[in-house]
């Protein structure tokens, strides 16, 4: 018997298109319990609806339910095996799941039968994330150039010269556009000195907002900084975005190069002129800055955010006194939990002054605890101990699996096992602290006892 010959009555059908717009509403407003019914509903009256499959599947993801989603996306694929998206779902659960074999298998059938460009490109960029966290950069990189037409020209505008390729420079003059947050152009900053090391008579410029600049104040040695908003110059030789430098200067994980120390030295100067001092405990206690959000106009940011809440349990321990480093949104849920006793909040005052007066904040913390954001890398940067918490599905930078960090050795992660619980991974914060808050009431008892005895 055909499919065909299942269908149910138009009736039916209308009432199960109905349920499935409708659970794609809900989804969309992350109402994902109501979805599921709504998606199961839709089922029960016609269970060959590939469409309802697809969306019951990716519900079941959103909710990091990975084990129960992969029967209905299967399904999805079984029923309309020409239908891109439905591999590309499939491959980002498999993805999530760290089956990359069988996920870069289902990425290649999306991209095969993408329903039209957009969507091609969007299953490249998927694929891309998922061979660059798992190490694969030469091939992940070389896809991670689709977010450049996938973005679209409002981001990634078309530059008026050739795309560098890793061509020398000698004698050349290279122009850098900054992307992406904030974190990732101070992750990529270490490469303007890999340039002016490797072809010593290039040219850099490059193109950053008024406050980064002061962060970045010290490449103005190597690179001549532009505001945002001028015209394309007129004598560069090549452009390039700054992530693509990734591709060109350190194609895998053993050549990742060490940060050169610049941001750290301009922090150091400003620390020394006195820009920003947080305030001491009135004893000698164990200093952590926390950070638990990033942007909230981020797809995932729901993801790879920490409830303050838990983060504020750490402040159980007497040895510890919290610094908030949350700026801008976020750092209202201090007063929203009446936490103003429990941590020290510096958000309004790094929010006036800028990044440098973080760095400079951040220099006088013995540890900060940071979800995946800005924080994490100025810290990595400056060369503050950092512990990063990261969700199941980290970015790529991050890498799978690991618990150092390739690009700053002074970084450490903690990684979800279970999509969305953060228990677990606050817990063995809270077991991993014994350690230097144990060492610090030894060395403040040595001191105590050099002073007094």
């Amino acid at each position: 018997m055909s499919i065909e010959a299942l269908r149910l009555p138009t009736s039916h059908s209308e009432t199960v298109q109905a349920l499935n717009d409708h659970a794609c509403g809900l989804r969309e407003a992350k109402c994902y319990e109501t979805a599921l019914i709504a998606l199961r509903r839709a089922l029960a009256l016609d269970p060959m609806q590939h469409a309802v499959w697809g969306n019951l599947g990716c519900v079941l993801w959103n909710m990091g339910r990975y084990q129960e989603a992969e029967e209905p996306l299967r399904r999805a694929t079984f029923l309309a095996p020409s239908h891109g998206p439905h591999w590309g779902n499939l491959g980002l659960l498999y993805s999530s799941l760290k089956r990359n074999d069988e996920a870069a298998d289902c990425f290649d059938k999306c991209v095969a039968h993408a329903i039209n460009e957009q969507h091609r490109q969007g299953a490249i960029w998927d694929r891309s994330l998922m061979r660059l966290r798992a190490g694969d950069w030469a091939r992940g990189c070389e896809d991670y150039e689709v977010r450049i037409p996938l973005r679209g020209p409002d981001l990634y505008p078309k530059m008026p010269v050739p795309t560098w390729q890793g061509e020398p420079l000698d004698g050349k003059t290279l122009y850098v556009q900054a992307e992406q947050g904030i974190g990732d152009r101070i992750l990529f900053s270490r490469y303007f000195q890999v340039i002016k090391d490797r072809w010593p008579t290039c040219r850099i410029l490059a193109c950053v907002n008024e406050r980064l600049l002061d962060l970045l104040w010290e490449f103005r040695h190597i690179v001549e900084f532009l505001p945002t908003g001028v015209p394309w110059p007129d004598d560069i030789d090549y452009g390039v975005f700054q992530a693509s430098l990734v591709r060109w200067l350190s194609p895998d994980i053993g050549s990742v190069p060490p940060d050169p120390g610049l941001i750290l030295k301009r922090v150091r100067t400003a620390q020394a002129k006195g820009t920003f001092k947080p305030p001491k405990p009135n004893q000698n206690l164990f200093q952590i800055g926390v950070a638990w959000t990033g942007n909230p106009e981020m797809q995932r940011n729901a993801d790879r955010s920490i409830p303050l809440q838990k983060l504020l349990a750490l402040a159980e321990d007497p040895r510890l006194c919290l610094y908030g480093f949350q700026v801008g949104p976020g750092e209202e849920q201090i007063g929203q939990l009446g936490a103003h006793e429990l941590i020290c909040n510096l958000g309004p005052d790094l929010a006036k002054l800028g990044p440098v007066a973080a760095g400079a904040a951040m220099l006088e913390m013995d540890l900060i605890i940071t979800s995946c954001t800005a924080t994490a890398h100025l810290a990595g940067a400056l060369g503050v101990p950092c512990w990063t918490l990261l969700c199941t599905d980290a970015y790529w930078v991050w890498l799978d699996d690991r618990s150092d960090c390739v690009w700053y050795p002074d970084t450490r992660l903690f990684r979800q096992s279970v999509p969305g619980d953060w228990d677990p991974v606050l817990a063995e914060v809270r077991a991993e602290l014994t350690k230097p808050c144990d060492a610090f009431d030894d060395e403040a008892n040595d001191l105590g006892e050099i002073v007094h005895g």
